[in-house]
């Protein structure tokens, strides 16, 4: 049984530093294009079928690849195929079709299979439309999503971090109504890293991921609910910091860009499956930084 202590204050602080962040576009959300799950390919409607079909196949193909190579993908695909006729593509038409982004990225989850399933399934069971996944309840919706009820996983490749990411953007962008102090963050390499880093996720020992998900995910709805903060602002706060600031690994950099004053960067190992919380992967610790935040 993991064991770890979870500091409602410390994710508190953390979340308002992340989100104010944000909020004030300081780099990296300076650029446009950082959130590419939060950008719209033209020509799909806001709210419409084709739209909450692009972010739920894009959600499916989003596993240990850049998201801006999946959605910029995604985006090429709408622009091929009309993705409301993407279930009745053959399992050997998807994989000429996804040949591009698999040789960009990797097999990794068998994306071509995992679209022919998901497709096949959408249509035969939700009428081809991913808005009908949702039910009277957030927690309901997530069920429904991941299959839990049944004990099954009813997507592949949808598990609840990313039935969090897919909720996240349908209520982005009013395609449901759920408040968005209310629905869960995507746990994530880049959340359970800053959680453990920063002292929100106390443990001595090294953690399996999978066994801190749903706790750390209730956590922070906790925090999200009682503190009013937007679910939507911090899942993208926390992405876009550990996508784009942790990537250089690099302690002068953290200084000078960062303001959540990271106290470590713990050890990951078999593509982050693992956590270990005492092993410090910095550069340069404990270098002066040139230009450091100022709070």
């Amino acid at each position: 049984m993991a064991k770890f202590k979870l500091h409602y204050d410390k994710a508190v602080e953390v979340s308002k530093i992340a989100v104010g962040m944000l909020e004030r576009k300081v780099f990296p959300f300076d650029k446009t294009d950082v959130l590419p799950d939060a950008i719209l390919p033209p020509d799909i409607e806001p709210k419409s079928q084709e739209h909450a079909l692009f972010l739920f196949y894009g959600c499916s193909l989003d596993s240990m690849r850049r998201a801006e190579d999946v959605y910029n993908f995604m985006g090429v695909l709408a622009q091929r195929i009309d993705l409301r006729d993407l279930y009745a593509q053959s399992l050997e038409s998807l994989k000429r079709l996804l040949k591009p982004f698999v040789d960009k990225t990797s097999n990794l989850g068998k994306p071509a299979k995992t679209l022919h399933n998901n497709s096949m399934r959408l249509f035969k069971e939700y009428g081809n439309d991913p808005r009908n996944l949702k039910r009277d309840t957030i927690d309901a919706t997530l069920d429904e999503m991941t299959g839990k009820e049944k004990g099954k996983r009813r997507f592949t490749q949808i598990g609840l971090g990313k039935a969090s990411l897919l909720m996240k953007n349908y209520v982005r962008f009013g395609i449901w109504d759920f408040s968005e102090y209310e629905i869960p963050i995507k746990i994530d390499r880049h959340v359970m890293r800053i959680s453990m880093a920063t002292g929100i996720l106390e443990a001595e020992e090294e953690l399996r991921t999978d066994k801190v998900v749903r706790p750390l995910s209730n956590f922070f709805r906790t925090v999200t609910t009682e503190e009013q903060i937007s679910a939507i602002k911090l899942d993208d706060a926390m992405w876009g910091i550990g996508s784009k600031l942790c990537l250089p690994n690099d302690q002068i950099y953290c200084g000078e860009y960062c303001e959540l004053s990271c106290k470590t960067r713990p050890k990951a190992r078999k593509k982050t499956a693992y956590f270990h919380p005492g092993k410090e992967m910095r550069k340069n610790v404990g270098q002066q930084t040139l230009f450091p935040v100022f709070r």
